[in-house]
């Protein structure tokens, strides 16, 4: 049986996870989107911030992946939006980013986020790591 047929938890596991992935760099969504689509998830992606926010007011996803370097509005306003909407305050969410300054980091940690990884990301890990979050 491969990952995808199985989903997240392994070998009888039903469970198909939906997720919001948002990043701006068109190549690192599209690999990222198609990995974990492979690996047993249904995506949507977004490249922008603002957009991903519209989307997540009507959409029922188990978890949101994005990066923090964003523009024109950033990861963390949208990870602070997120946070703010009632409905969404315990989404889990798994941030993705290229930045290592600690004071950036701590900020992503202090508006909520459940999780970061540094890029270079491996999917597998991403995707393990949505499956712990959401169970």
């Amino acid at each position: 049986m491969d990952a995808a047929s199985r989903g997240l938890g392994g070998p009888g596991h039903r469970r198909t996870p939906s997720l919001v992935l948002v990043d701006d760099d068109t190549d690192v969504r599209e690999v990222l989107e198609l990995a974990l689509t492979r690996y047993g998830a249904v995506v949507k992606s977004y490249g922008d911030a603002r957009e991903a926010l519209a989307g997540l007011e009507t959409a029922v996803v188990d978890a949101l992946v994005t990066d923090l370097a964003l523009s024109p509005c950033d990861g963390l306003w949208l990870v602070q939006r997120v946070r703010a909407v009632p409905r969404m305050a315990r989404l889990p969410i798994i941030v993705v980013t290229g930045y290592s300054d600690p004071a950036r980091l701590d900020a992503a940690w202090r508006a909520g986020v459940d999780d970061i990884l540094l890029k270079p990301a491996d999917s597998r890990e991403i995707y393990d790591r949505i499956g712990r979050l959401i169970g």
